[in-house]
């Protein structure tokens, strides 16, 4: 009765429709909610009251928004990191168009107009909510 007096009236207001809620939604809501908030697999896999936790985890969890950004946010930034790392400890390989500036100058270079190498200055990257 909740359920019907309640809770779908409360999607009618709050203008959801085109799905069906049902108290089985609310424990698929419960086990991505355990896992936003920090708890360990056994006390959700308890708390649900499955079997195993691979039922928690493949079935019943979903990743958030949030948290995956977050999670992407980590990986770039560990790749930038590393890429920090490694230019530092190379010294950098002259450009493409030095080379070509340098050719050209030299005798009976001639007057090529070869075009250059794209800049391989810093690449910025974006994170896409």
């Amino acid at each position: 009765m909740v359920l019907k007096k309640v809770i779908r009236p409360a999607l009618v207001r709050a203008k959801i429709t085109g799905k069906v809620i049902g108290w089985h939604c609310f424990r698929h809501s419960l086990a991505t909610n355990l896992r936003a908030a920090g708890a360990d697999l056994k006390t959700a896999q308890e708390l649900l009251r499955h079997a195993n936790s691979r039922i928690t985890l493949d079935v019943y969890t979903r990743a958030i928004s949030e948290t995956k950004r977050d999670a992407n946010n980590k990986v770039m930034e560990m790749l930038i990191e590393a890429g920090k790392a490694k230019t530092s400890a190379t010294s950098p390989a002259p450009s493409r168009s030095k080379m070509f500036l340098e050719a050209g100058s030299k005798k009976g270079a001639g007057n090529s107009q070869r075009p250059s190498a794209p800049s391989r200055g810093k690449t910025k990257i974006v994170t896409v909510p």
